[in-house]
């Protein structure tokens, strides 16, 4: 073969594989792309559909008889969550599902939007309070124990003009601070009056701390004659007059104002009578006077 028809074959050749080149391009092309594996957008829609194949955005509550709750659980109700409360305050939402359980329990209507703030069985506990006491709303006999009910609201202290400076043997000498911001000491012993106050009993007590230190507890014990409210002064300690008085609530808008040593029945308690041991900013103590049973009642 000579040059020229070697050259001549060597061009066919090269004709015939860029012809087919070009086929194979032109078929990927007609190709479409694949799918993107997962959306790289944040915030783009899911690509497949909800997992049971209905918009619970628009179906009727009828038609999810057989939905469940997002996390897979079954509605006490038969239906969707969504379904069950629409148009429920936020409240009253069944997210924790043992609102859900105590309700169907005690035959309480979720849909009402002030369920929880009612009295069912007039016991003077909401239903909201039952339900942290896990009491029964619909038996009046079963109710929170008073120290689930009630709070302290208020507190107002008033405190006696009179400080107890010292006693020796008999005699008390008292500090009077109300004559204007002058101090005026009295000395007195049982049966005489300071500030109004009749004095009852004089009493000398010495005790050590735990520190081995002597500490002087002496007191005098007064009665005011009108009112025969008592009074304790403790050396160098401001005393409470009978007049702060604290004042106690409950979920259900009850309130009532009490004072040191009072005795008191709370509405629908059953006439069970608590006596107010203590009275602080921040706490009042109260005890059942039957059972002895003492509770401190927080603000």
């Amino acid at each position: 073969m000579n040059l020229t028809a070697c050259r001549l074959a060597s061009l066919l050749l090269a004709a015939a594989v860029l012809a087919g080149c070009g086929k194979k391009k032109a078929a990927n092309s007609e190709k479409p792309e694949a799918a993107p594996v997962a959306q790289s957008v944040a915030g783009a829609a899911p690509a497949e559909p909800h997992p049971k194949g209905t918009d619970l955005s628009v179906a009727p509550p009828e038609s999810l008889s057989s939905q469940e709750l997002s996390d897979g659980t079954p509605s006490a109700t038969g239906i969707s969550q969504d379904a069950a409360t629409a148009g429920v305050p936020d409240k009253l939402l069944v997210n924790d599902q043992a609102y859900d359980a105590w309700f169907k329990k005690h035959h309480l209507d979720l849909n009402d939007p002030k369920m929880l703030d009612r009295d069912t069985d007039g016991d003077g506990a909401t239903n909201r309070e039952e339900f942290v006491a896990d009491t029964d709303p619909r038996d009046p006999k079963s109710r929170p124990g008073i120290h689930k009910v009630i709070r302290l609201k208020e507190y107002s202290e008033v405190r006696v003009p009179l400080i107890l400076e010292s006693v020796a043997g008999r005699t008390a000498k008292i500090k009077r601070t109300d004559e204007g911001g002058d101090s005026k000491f009295d000395s007195v012993t049982v049966g005489q009056s300071v500030g109004g106050m009749r004095v009852e009993k004089i009493l000398v007590r010495h005790e050590t701390d735990k520190n081995g230190q002597a500490v002087d507890l002496s007191r005098v014990d007064l009665e005011d004659p009108a009112t025969k409210a008592k009074v304790v002064l403790v050396k160098d300690m401001p005393a409470r007059s009978a007049a702060s008085y604290a004042v106690l609530t409950a979920g259900s808008g009850v309130t009532m104002k009490v004072h040191q040593g009072d005795v008191f029945n709370w509405p629908a308690q059953n006439g069970t009578a608590y006596q107010v041991i203590d009275l602080r900013a921040d706490q009042v103590v109260i005890q059942e006077v039957e059972t002895q049973r003492v509770w401190t009642i927080p603000k």
